[in-house]
């Protein structure tokens, strides 16, 4: 038996093919962990976060609890929940007419038709910041996204006042009790009528200045 460099072994004159091994994995199974690993990290709530003037409560409660809570504590007050996503922290009432508290199919222009989301995200071991808004759309233009046309109704809204009610007792029951004390719905700044403001009817006798 000889062996050659860069040659198979030989034996009594027979030249051995040389083995090669080489291990691949089919695309398929590279496809099939790309598209496992895609759905672990999807989430059920919508692309964009909360407005920055939604309302905020902490409660010691853990996410899907947190949401649960909300989503029941909202159909207590009579207002509707059309979505929850326990395990993403996240629900959605859908449009419903301001007045009458049902879901509604008109187009949702001006603020006789609302819609509520809120986010739950941990915050700390056992707590759960909620983030809950009451939007409009005080018009429509179709060459902007749907979601860049809502803003937060004004606080002295009917339907945010249950909402700041219901953020209220939440706090009393799962939160700190301190600070739901403290809470104070914002409310608008005070409208001057233009007729209310007298002008001045006092001028000045300039021929007395030269007296």
């Amino acid at each position: 038996m000889s062996c050659v460099k860069g040659e198979g072994s030989k034996v009594k004159g027979y030249r051995w093919p040389r083995l090669r091994f080489r291990v691949r994995f089919p695309f398929t199974l590279h496809l099939s962990l790309f598209t496992l690993l895609a759905c672990q990290a999807s989430t059920n709530r919508p692309p964009y976060d909360a407005l920055p003037s939604a309302a905020l409560a902490e409660v010691e409660l853990d996410l899907p609890s947190a949401t649960r809570t909300l989503a029941e504590a909202l159909r207590a007050d009579s207002l509707p929940v059309s979505k929850i996503e326990e395990r993403d922290g996240f629900l959605d009432s859908g449009w419903f007419d301001a007045g009458s508290l049902a879901p509604t199919n008109r187009m949702p222009v001006g603020t006789d038709v609302v819609r509520i989301r809120a986010w739950a995200t941990p915050t700390k071991f056992g707590f759960v910041e909620l983030q809950i808004e009451t939007v409009y759309r005080p018009f429509v233009d179709p060459s902007r996204p749907e979601r860049d046309l809502e803003i937060v109704v004004p606080p002295d809204h009917a339907v945010q006042r249950r909402v700041n009610e219901v953020i209220r007792r939440l706090l009393e029951q799962h939160g700190d009790t301190a600070h739901a004390r403290e809470f104070q719905p914002l409310r608008p700044p005070a409208q001057v009528r233009p007729d209310s403001v007298k002008p001045d009817t006092v001028k000045r006798d300039t021929t007395l200045s030269k007296r």
